[in-house]
């Protein structure tokens, strides 16, 4: 955040094999999870991203939102009258991660009305982390898949040594410990 600034900020993970988002696992910045409920059941259709069929041709790359819609003809669109200003943003970075071919989520980094834009540089450095965090979301994807098959339970340990269950059988596990 420190090198490309942003209000608030929402990952969603894509199932390759169905290319539909997931609301499951997700991972929000500064935004309600109501936001992203709302989202996904009503406005993405309307998003000019996906409308455009951008993100097709762009796979770990940044797109402003301004780029697909100008800024005017975007005021003018239900996504921004009754969602953008809800959340409130007017400024989007959209990036559709992939990794080994394969959609692996949607990123997008949000601006508030009064700021500026997202520039060139910020794009450029977004396009740089890109493929990593594709990378790393996809591993993740992959450990989650092997770790549920198996029975497996993952707990990630805080400094403060709090523990965290990050998939259904930690959780499972976790609670029966608490519970005796």
């Amino acid at each position: 955040q420190r090198l490309v600034p942003f209000n608030s900020a929402v990952h969603v993970r894509m199932n390759p094999e169905t290319a539909s988002f997931q609301f499951e696992r997700h991972a929000l910045h500064n935004a309600p999870v109501e936001h992203l409920r709302l989202f996904l059941e009503h406005y993405q259709p309307l998003h000019p991203y996906g409308q455009s069929g951008v993100w097709k041709y762009n796979i770990n790359k940044s797109v402003r939102l301004t780029d697909i819609t100008p800024l005017p003809q975007l005021r003018e669109t239900e996504y921004f009258q009754d969602f953008m200003t809800f959340m409130p943003a007017q400024y989007e970075l959209n990036h559709m991660l992939g990794s080994q071919g394969d959609p692996v989520g949607i990123l997008g980094l949000h601006r508030k009305k009064g700021e500026r834009n997202f520039s060139d540089r910020e794009r450029e450095i977004m396009d740089y982390i890109l493929p990593h965090l594709s990378r790393a979301v996809h591993n993740l994807s992959l450990l989650e898949a092997v770790t549920d098959a198996y029975g497996i339970g993952i707990v990630e340990v805080g400094a403060d040594r709090t523990m965290r269950p990050i998939n259904d059988e930690a959780k499972r596990v976790l609670s029966i410990s608490r519970g005796a």
